[in-house]
């Protein structure tokens, strides 16, 4: 009886939890106009113009010209924008220079065989390596540009990370951008394919607290209904001199700024920073 009786408490306990949480989420979205600004793979109209961007262009552009492949090394720490900006470029070349651009995260894919199946859209079973990259430089006859995200995640396996051999020797003369949060990354390769990829090397510096304020209130114009330039300008100094710059805790934590009105901020930036933190800790 007693247990049953507790058991009918928490329920109702649960329940009521669960109907006071639904009213306060109903009440606080009404200050969120547009949702996506808040999503990690949201790409802004018009990203902060930022000096290490240069590199980036003028490499692609001398490619889309030449055919000559110009291949890049870009690296910084984590949330320092260096997806956002390669996704925000490839967008404008892709319309306006008629590049094609090969997207692969390598924690996700994390061999070249699983590389090139993820580009095919196959299954990674039933080829081997070379029969892959075959199909896949005969589906592409023009100029492509790889670009392998997180790229110093290729698995220990893939000891001689044979897709960059692939590109590097590749007589398609396509071109490759290699993102990551290491910048030694290019020691860990074999020296005949440093050799023959010589990349130009890219550092995505750090954000500012004022770059990042300038980005939570760009987001915050878009998808807020009312201004938060004091929530935006203290989570833009936290997110500066506790995370390294990343400035994916400083989104989240203006994400649930808007939601928890009333909360501190100083909390709700602990609780992105965890969230962010512990799952990047999370590695398969």
């Amino acid at each position: 009886m007693v247990n049953a009786f507790g058991e009918v408490i928490a329920q109702m306990e649960i329940q009521e939890y669960l109907n006071r949480r639904a009213e306060h989420l109903a009440r606080h979205t009404r200050q969120i106009r547009d949702f996506r600004v808040f999503d990690f793979n949201y790409i802004p109209q018009k990203p902060l113009m930022r000096e290490e961007v240069k590199p980036l262009i003028d490499g692609l552009l001398r490619y889309a010209t030449t055919g000559i492949a110009n291949h890049l090394l870009i690296f910084g720490s984590r949330g320092s924008g260096k997806t956002l900006m390669v996704s925000y470029v490839s967008q404008l070349l892709s319309d306006k220079h008629k590049l094609a651009f090969a997207y692969a995260n390598c924690r996700q894919h994390n061999t070249s065989f699983k590389i090139l199946a993820s580009l095919l859209n196959v299954r990674p079973r039933g080829c081997s390596l070379d029969e892959l990259w075959e199909r896949f430089c005969q589906a592409h006859l023009g100029r492509v540009v790889f670009v392998l995200d997180e790229v110093d995640l290729i698995s220990d396996k893939d000891r001689n990370k044979d897709i960059l051999y692939l590109i590097s020797r590749s007589a398609k003369g396509y071109m490759v951008v290699l993102l990551s949060n290491n910048p030694r990354f290019l020691n860990t390769l074999d020296e005949s394919i440093r050799s023959t990829l010589q990349p130009e090397m890219i550092h995505f510096r750090n954000y500012g607290a004022n770059e990042i304020h300038q980005i939570l209130m760009d987001r915050a114009r878009l998808g807020l209904v009312h201004p938060v330039r004091q929530a935006a300008a203290q989570i833009a100094a936290l997110t500066a001199k506790h995370t390294n710059s990343d400035v994916r805790v400083a989104i989240k934590t203006l994400y649930y700024a808007a939601l928890e009105q009333q909360a501190e901020v100083r909390s709700l930036f602990e609780r992105a920073r965890r969230d962010i933190l512990l799952g990047c800790d999370c590695r398969p």
